[in-house]
């Protein structure tokens, strides 16, 4: 199966893994790193490096950041030779579509999966409910 790893500034990811629970139900093989205030890159380097070691069964990990080019996602970059692929701009839509087909699909489709997911859930909302009043 393949794991989930959400790496975040402070507790969002902690809150991500949350929701998705709340939603999906308790899940195997699902962690988060959180940076804090004060930690160097070295220390969230290894902390993710533990945990995505921690998580791979052979299947490989798909790790989670919360934004492209700030120190989670620099410090996840580090993680190229292992076996996980990386995505930037973690919502809980793509945690969600991906939770269900650990199991049946690998670390490149659930990858491309949870990508089209994270887009196509970005709705603009107050657009979308004036149209369909002009339309009724």
């Amino acid at each position: 199966m393949v794991g989930m790893l959400i790496v975040t500034h402070g507790r969002l990811g902690e809150g991500l893994l949350d929701a998705m629970q709340m939603i999906a139900g308790p899940q195997e093989k699902v962690d988060f790193v959180s940076l804090k205030e004060g930690d160097s890159i070295d220390e969230l380097k290894e902390r993710i490096l533990s945990a995505v070691k921690m998580l791979d069964d052979g299947s490989g990990v798909l790790v989670f950041v919360d934004m492209f080019g700030a120190s989670p996602s620099n410090a996840a970059a580090y993680l190229l030779n292992e076996n996980v692929e990386v995505i930037t701009g973690v919502n809980l839509p793509m945690l969600l579509e991906i939770v269900s087909f650990r199991e049946s699909s690998s670390l490149q489709e659930l990858s491309a999966n949870a990508m089209t997911a994270g887009v196509e859930s970005i709705k603009n909302l107050t657009q979308l409910l004036r149209a369909s009043l002009e339309n009724s």
